[in-house]
């Protein structure tokens, strides 16, 4: 005896047609035609008992089919895709999660704090000309924020306020290593560090030789003066790194003389007096450079800051500063359980996140030594794969290269007296983040090759197929003229504009000239007549001709897309249907959760009742609209007296059914045919099709079979078996009844396909071969199959 509805099976024969004695039609050959008429007593108890196991586990067996489906039947893409949101989703939450506004408002602190007040009238630390002027900022603005003033506390409280403010007198009791502010912690002294050059690093011209007895040059690692000067000792060796400058481009060794600030305002004070005093600051001084780390232990974050004042060769000063903000002590915490769970569980999914890279680039390596370089590297997507990879490789390199000098620094942090170096290692997280916003955006171009096969999420990709040779010409065409600007700008303007000084500032500078950023009265002022003409060409070259021409070759690809898009309208791709299936299959576990998992008999019986409370509701709100349409003059259209019978209850539990899908015409068609076998409603279909068996037969064989068979079968008592074989023999005569009646359009082709292919299997409650094996063929003038 069968156990469920994946016992019974259906055979599918070419329909015969064939004149009785009395001229009606039988139908001979086909399995499905032979209903349990002749077998009826045995077989109907049969099906009653199948029917009613069928409804006793109908929610769990569809949970367990959809659920199983999610796993066997969707694509490989789809498959595919959704491990790569995993990936993603990871990639976000290591990477993206962990990031606060912290970073910022600690750097807008010391920014606050050290360099944007004023040191003297209108003067910050951006204005600094000179090595006076350096002095003074020190004194005034920098050591009053960086150190606390010795307080001594005395029992007498009049005293304490006529010497130290309110403010003073609390930092203090915070402790000697707290900032004025009081929300900051001082991490190891300020280093100063000064770098000279020799004076016999150029040549002096005979004219000026008695005048400029030396010459002091560029600053280099090999020009600079290793001497001792004015007391000060060179030291080559503090190990600290080299630093380019933002303003020259000059890049400055980490070695010079240096002195570290002592712990104290007084003591730090009278050792730069006595610097300023006792040093001779001559043309050979190339830089002044002060470094100091700050931490903030509320947010866990270190600010490590670098103030450089370049003193140049003709006279001027530049002024700039680099702050490195960053959570560097975060991974040392955790692993020495100092940290709370959300850091711990944010580290945690960083080694996730590496553990899945390590995987995918085992699989892109598995790849690349099947079909070699060569067939591995004409894909584009491989390529992005390689630098995306590269990428996470590097970011692992160098987290745990910082990991490792944080741990051999953390012991030393709360030593007092004595410089501690932090730059290398808040580089390395400052890199560390640079790669991994440039591997963000691959991470997220990524997505589009793991839904291809949905063509309108593809356009982006497609275009720039389509478009990729004509752009690269036109990329050429874009650099060759801006080379050609930038060189002309930087010759015509670069001694007087900062922006055009060098070639790179100029290319910049042009490229946001296309973007509206161009001040063609400052060119003018400088150079009247090639600065306009200079203007007016890159203008009329760049933007009128050479932007034009890419944007046009791209809104042609684009077109081009679209018009291969057109044919797609109602089309529903492999990873939709994959998506909607495991929506459903979600769905309907939710259901069977709450139903039948609650060790509450009364709340699971609730929860049946809920849900066909909702039930009812919905037919009833698919009734009312279907009365207003009706009223309106909008009813559906009935072509089909089979589906009349289902009246506005029929057709109202349909189409509730079918409501929260988005079906194409293809899969519309399965979906009714599916309604219609499972529906309870279809027990009204069956004698108005018996009693339509002679109207059908004039209009259709098809649907005469059809009805005769659901006819006879209902009067059997196995509805199901009926509409199996009346949908078996006449799929189009059942399903475009249905879409008549719901106002859609069916693909009748489609329908059949599924029918009578391996989708029959799926869709229709079936019938066992040996259920059939020696029933009669019917005659439907036999009165006696009534």
């Amino acid at each position: 005896m069968a156990d469920s509805k994946s016992d019974v099976k259906v055979q599918r024969a070419p329909l015969m047609h064939s004149e009785s004695s009395s001229g009606g039609l039988s139908l001979k050959g086909v399995f499905a035609a032979k209903t349990l008429l002749a077998n009826r007593a045995a077989h109907a108890a049969q099906e009653q008992q199948i029917l009613a196991q069928m409804e006793a586990n109908d929610r769990f067996r569809v949970t367990h089919r959809c659920r199983h489906c999610s796993i066997r039947d969707i694509s490989k893409e789809t498959r595919s895709a959704l491990a790569y949101m995993v990936f993603l989703g990871v990639f976000c939450c290591a990477v993206f999660a962990p990031r606060g506004a912290s970073s910022f408002f600690l750097q807008s602190q010391v920014v606050n704090t050290f360099f944007r007040d004023e040191f003297s009238y209108r003067n910050t630390f951006a204005d600094v000309a000179s090595s006076d002027d350096w002095f003074q900022w020190a004194q005034t603005q920098f050591l009053p924020n960086w150190l606390q003033p010795n307080v001594t506390f005395v029992d007498n409280s009049t005293v304490m306020a006529a010497l130290y403010t309110p403010a003073q007198i609390a930092v203090a009791r915070l402790g000697p290593d707290f900032m004025p502010d009081g929300a900051n912690v001082r991490v190891g002294q300020a280093r100063l560090r000064i770098q000279r050059v020799r004076g016999d690093t150029c040549v002096v011209p005979m004219a000026f030789s008695d005048l400029l007895p030396s010459c002091y040059g560029a600053l280099t690692r090999a020009n600079m003066d290793e001497q001792p000067w004015s007391g000060l000792t060179f030291n080559g060796d503090l190990g600290m790194p080299s630093m380019t400058s933002l303003r020259t481009s000059t890049q400055y060794p980490g070695c010079g003389y240096a002195l570290d600030l002592p712990d104290t305002l007084e003591d730090a004070a009278a050792a730069l007096q006595a610097l300023q005093d006792n040093v001779d600051f001559d043309e050979g001084v190339r830089a002044m450079i002060l470094d100091f780390n700050v931490y903030n232990v509320h947010s866990d974050t270190f600010a490590v800051t670098t103030a450089l004042t370049e003193l140049l060769s003709m006279g001027a000063a530049r002024s700039s500063y680099k702050i490195r903000t960053g959570p560097l002590l975060k991974p040392h915490r955790v692993f020495h359980q100092q940290a709370s769970s959300f850091d711990a569980g944010f580290l945690g999914m960083e080694l996730v996140l590496y553990g899945l890279v390590l995987f995918y680039v085992m699989a892109e390596l598995r790849e690349y030594k099947r079909v070699g370089l060569s067939v591995y590297l004409s894909d584009t997507w491989n390529k992005i794969n390689c630098v995306n990879y590269a990428c996470f490789l590097t970011v692992i390199g160098m987290r745990m290269a910082m990991i490792g000098r944080m741990e051999g620094i953390a012991p030393d942090l709360d030593q007092r007296g004595r410089y501690i170096n932090l730059i290398s290692i808040a580089d390395l997280n400052m890199y560390t983040d640079s790669v991994n916003a440039f591997n963000g955006v691959l991470c997220f171009i990524k997505v589009f090759k793991y839904t291809h096969t949905n063509k309108r999420l593809a356009q982006f990709t497609d275009t720039l197929a389509v478009a990729y040779a004509e752009m690269v010409v036109l990329t050429a065409i874009i650099v060759i003229v801006c080379v050609g600007y930038g060189l002309a700008f930087t010759l015509a303007f670069g001694a007087y504009f900062e922006e055009y000084r060098n070639v790179t500032e100029s290319l910049l500078s042009l490229f946001e000239s296309v973007l509206g950023n161009f001040d063609v009265d400052k060119l003018r002022d400088a150079r009247p007549v090639i600065g306009t003409l200079l203007f007016l060409s890159f203008i009329f070259l760049m933007f009128f001709v050479v932007v034009s021409m890419f944007l046009a070759t791209v809104d042609k690809a684009y077109e081009t897309v679209r018009e291969a898009l057109g044919h797609l309208d109602g089309h529903l791709d492999p990873m939709a249907k994959d998506l909607k299936r495991l929506v459903f299959a979600a769905n309907k576990f939710v259901r069977y959760l709450e139903e039948n998992i609650s060790e509450d008999p009364e709340a699971r019986q609730a929860a049946r009742d809920e849900r066909e409370k909702k039930k009812q509701e919905r037919v009833q709100l698919a009734k009312q609209a279907r009365r207003a349409a009706e009223e309106r003059g909008e009813g559906p259209r009935r072509a089909d007296p089979a589906l009349s019978v289902l009246g506005e209850e029929g057709l109202a539990a349909v189409k509730s059914q079918l409501y929260h899908m988005e079906l194409s015409q293809a899969d519309l068609g399965r979906a009714l045919t599916k309604v219609l076998v499972r529906t309870r409603a279809i027990n009204q279909l069956y004698p108005p099709l018996h009693s339509h068996a002679d109207t059908t037969t004039n209009s259709s064989s098809a649907s005469a079979a059809a009805a005769a068979a659901a006819g006879g079968a209902a009067a059997g008592g196995a509805p199901a078996a009926a509409v199996a074989a009346a949908v078996s023999f006449a799929p189009e005569a059942v399903t475009q009844a249905a879409g008549s009646a719901l106002d859609v359009h069916v693909d009748i082709s489609a329908v059949q396909e599924e029918v009578g292919g391996r989708g029959a299997k799926r869709l229709l409650p079936q019938l066992s071969e040996s259920a059939v094996e020696d029933v009669p063929v019917m005659n439907l003038d036999d009165s006696s199959h009534k």
